[in-house]
């Protein structure tokens, strides 16, 4: 479903070039759960970014179901990211001035969807995250933990096959950062494609593979439901890179 082609993503920094992604070559399988980790600066979310057509590559390609991202104009990328992916993003990036049912509805309402077509949608999502009883609430009104669930419910009210996550539970406390781990898990039972960047190993271990990157490049893939690797070798492996 996704495919990162000999993919480099460079930055203009202090007059010099700066190569975030360096040649990376991605294939993720449709209905596949697959975590994104590394240190600091490694290149984890300008891939997301990639993958989520917030972006563009400076040299290669990014492909979703087999169309080229590089040859899609602007408008396209932007219908291509309403319908078919959601985001979820460490800041929650919530609306401040609109309730929470509506800012679960506002990725239909900027497709011009009308309101009958997606008013029980953003009920039944509201009520999967628990918070049906807070839809007319403001996001100042919530916590954390319930503002990212907000966020959690806006990025699937489209229905995408294809969920992002950018430190999702960076923001939060333990429980609620579990509350999270379980809507994504439960996201991926249904069927959906999940890309999660993480730098919390124990997160990233709840995925089917772990990409790990170093200085924009894959060093190894890992996946922790082999039963022939123990879980705490692959967190091995992840602690040495992250040191």
């Amino acid at each position: 479903m996704i495919e990162l082609r000999n993919v480099f993503r460079s930055f203009d920094q202090d007059e010099a070039r700066v190569d975030a992604v360096r040649g990376i070559d991605l294939t993720i399988e449709r209905g596949q759960f697959v975590a994104v980790i590394g240190p600091s600066g490694s290149g984890k979310s300008t891939v997301l970014n990639l993958i989520g057509a917030l972006d563009r590559p400076t040299e290669g390609d990014v492909l979703l179901d087999g169309r080229s991202l590089s040859k899609c104009s602007r408008t396209e990328l932007a219908r291509l990211r309403g319908l078919t992916i959601g985001f979820v993003f460490q800041a929650f990036n919530l609306v401040p001035g609109i309730t929470a049912a509506e800012n679960v509805a506002l990725p239909a309402v900027l497709l011009r969807k009308r309101p009958a077509e997606y008013r029980d949608d953003v009920a039944r999502l509201l009520d999967l995250v628990g918070l049906l009883a807070k839809a007319e609430r403001l996001p100042g009104q919530l916590s954390g933990g319930e503002q990212q669930r907000v966020a959690f419910a806006r990025a699937l009210v489209m229905d995408p096959p294809i969920l992002l996550a950018d430190e999702p539970t960076g923001n939060l406390d333990t429980k609620a950062g579990e509350a999270i781990v379980d809507l994504l898990e439960a996201s991926h039972d249904a069927g959906r494609t999940i890309v999660l960047v993480t730098h919390d190993l124990r997160l990233a271990s709840r995925a089917q593979r772990i990409v790990h990157l170093r200085d924009g490049e894959i060093t190894h893939i890992t996946c922790p439901s082999q039963r022939d690797r123990r879980l705490e070798e692959i967190l091995e492996v992840g602690d040495h890179d992250a040191r």
